[in-house]
């Protein structure tokens, strides 16, 4: 929330002393750090700019930390960096990701014998939409009444009559 001049004069130090510090953390938290520890690891893409560019993120999930940041989101962007891992890292044990056909064959194909762990959020979504799809295919059969009784209750109503319910 500060300069780095404002904190010099707080702290009554010259300024290259702050910059020198500051220039030190960033190198210690931003060092590139060896793959052979990592065990789990998250891929992630993101738009770089508006249109279809983007770039791909590994993430090492046990401290949060980017291991590795590559421009694409294709298979023959992220392989060159699955072959690094399949090199190093030999404690990893599992890489979560979207349902990205890119991501999964590439991973795949690379690091068989890694499990692949899509995440909650998409798995979720095609949960909904085939349940949607079901719903919708499954009241066209129905009479007007029985429609009437489906509409609306595409969340269970909850229940006050105990543990049975």
């Amino acid at each position: 929330m500060a300069t780095i001049k404002d904190v010099a004069d707080f702290m009554r130090v010259g300024w290259d002393m702050i910059k020198n510090i500051h220039k030190l953390t960033l190198k210690r938290m931003y060092r590139i750090r060896p793959i052979k520890n990592v065990r789990y690891i998250g891929i992630d893409e993101f738009a770089i700019k508006k249109g279809h560019r983007y770039m791909t993120i590994f993430v090492d999930l046990r401290d949060g930390r980017i291991i590795h940041a590559v421009e694409g989101k294709s298979k023959k962007a992220v392989l060159p960096f699955l072959k690094r891992l399949r090199r190093h890292a030999h404690k990893l044990k599992a890489i979560a990701m979207d349902m990205s056909a890119s991501y999964f064959w590439a991973v795949n194909e690379i690091l068989p014998q890694v499990d692949i762990v899509f995440d909650r959020f998409h798995v979720m979504g095609l949960m909904n939409k085939a349940i949607d799809t079901f719903r919708r295919q499954y009241q066209l059969m129905l009479n007007k009444t029985d429609r009437k009784v489906l509409k609306g209750a595409r969340q269970e109503p909850s229940c006050h009559t105990g543990p049975a319910c």
